[in-house]
């Protein structure tokens, strides 16, 4: 009796090994070049700094599947200080985004009326697993003028959807935009 459960758990112990070393599943909703994607609420906000494009490098964002987060502007005094995602359907916490200065290149969507882009910040995020299909999160971001690389300590705060919340003192401006998420690439809406 003793060797069949010591067998059963060798097998166990080796199939576990092989399931979670198994390599991940390739995700299929890369896009060639960031883009404004579905479930995301605004593209572009115009803001007192001027105005921001918004991109993601995913056709739709799932959860535990990492994604690239694009801020392009024409303004070459605008800085991205700090962001944030807080989900809107349930608390699941503040996700930091780290944003940093990027190169400007042909792939990231251009700002307003086609003009050249000045700036590119990007951060990469991520989703945990939520019980429910599709949740969406606001996307918190604090914005201000000056030289790239230099933090204010300043953390963004609420603000209304797409619109600005101007701190003159400080020359901050605060913007938010909601975008939606799926628990998995099962619970993806089919293309119509």
């Amino acid at each position: 009796m003793k060797k069949q459960t010591v067998f059963y758990i060798l097998k166990m112990l080796v199939i576990s090994a092989v399931i979670g070393c198994s390599p991940a599943q390739e995700n299929s909703f890369s896009l060639s070049e960031p883009s404004c994607i579905e479930g995301q609420s605004q593209c572009k906000i115009s803001t007192s700094l001027g105005e921001i494009t918004i991109a993601f490098d995913q056709a739709y964002l799932v959860a535990e599947q990492a994604f690239n987060i694009y801020i392009s502007t024409s303004n070459d005094s605008l800085i991205v200080d700090s962001g944030y995602m807080e989900g809107e359907d349930m608390f699941m916490g503040k996700i930091p985004l780290f944003f940093q200065l990027d190169t400007p290149t042909d792939k990231v969507p251009l700002a307003e009326n086609n003009s050249s882009i000045a700036r590119v910040f990007s951060a990469q995020g991520f989703f945990g697993s939520c019980s429910e299909d599709k949740m969406q999160w606001r996307v918190f971001l604090s914005l201000s003028r000056g030289t790239a690389g230099v933090a204010t300590g300043r953390v963004a705060g609420e603000a209304g959807d797409g619109h600005d919340r101007e701190d003159r003192a400080s020359g901050q401006t605060e913007v938010s935009f909601l975008i939606t998420s799926y628990r998995s690439a099962a619970t993806v809406p089919e293309k119509k």
